[in-house]
Order: structure tokens, then C-alpha cells, then sequence
């Protein structure tokens, strides 16, 4: 048991970069749209866009990341750097389908 009374269930996240990342968890918060977009129903920031639990490796501290970010991770295979940018195509903030993503 942790501090907080919970137990750490770090054997669940997959490194991606340089973050552990809940995959499982990502990919059980989707829902897929008629139009082809995969909506995010997890937590989400005020302007829609979802967000995601990550662990950074280098200092251990928790921190969330937008969703359609790390659908780019996933589709890329690769970190995306802080100056790039993922655009939706579909205008749709809560999409992660990443073939609604430039």
C-alpha cells in the first residue's frame, strides 16, 4: 500500500517515450461514432479535448497528457516533441482516431 492508501498499480503502464502510459485504460475510454470518429469518453479539459494519466520515467511524478496526443505517440511509434503539433481533420476535440490526425 502507498501513502494514500491505494496500491500502485505501475504493472498495468507500457512505456511510450519517455512516459508509462495505461493502454488498456486508453483504449477501454473509446467509443467509436458513426462518422468514424473515436470519441474519448474519459476525462476531458473544458475545451474537450481528452485527458490521459501518464507516469514520467525519469523523475516518477504523475501527470495527465491530452488523448489525441498519444493516439500520435501510438501511431508514430515516436515522443511528440513540445513544439509539434497534432491537428484534428474531423474538428472534433474529442476524437483520438488517428486517421483524423495530422
Amino acid at each position: 500500500m502507498s501513502k494514500r492508501g491505494r496500491p500502485k498499480l505501475y504493472h498495468l503502464y507500457q512505456l511510450c517515450g519517455n512516459k508509462y502510459y495505461n493502454v488498456n485504460n486508453f483504449f477501454s475510454k473509446i467509443t467509436i461514432d458513426p462518422c468514424g470518429c473515436h470519441l474519448w469518453t474519459g476525462a476531458k479539459h473544458r475545451q474537450g479535448y481528452g485527458f490521459i494519466g501518464a507516469i514520467k520515467v525519469a523523475t516518477m511524478k504523475r501527470l495527465m497528457v491530452t488523448a489525441h496526443r498519444f493516439a500520435m505517440r501510438l501511431k508514430l511509434g515516436r515522443e511528440i516533441e513540445r513544439n509539434e503539433y497534432v491537428i484534428h481533420t474531423c474538428s472534433n476535440p474529442a476524437c483520438v482516431n488517428p486517421d483524423h490526425l495530422i
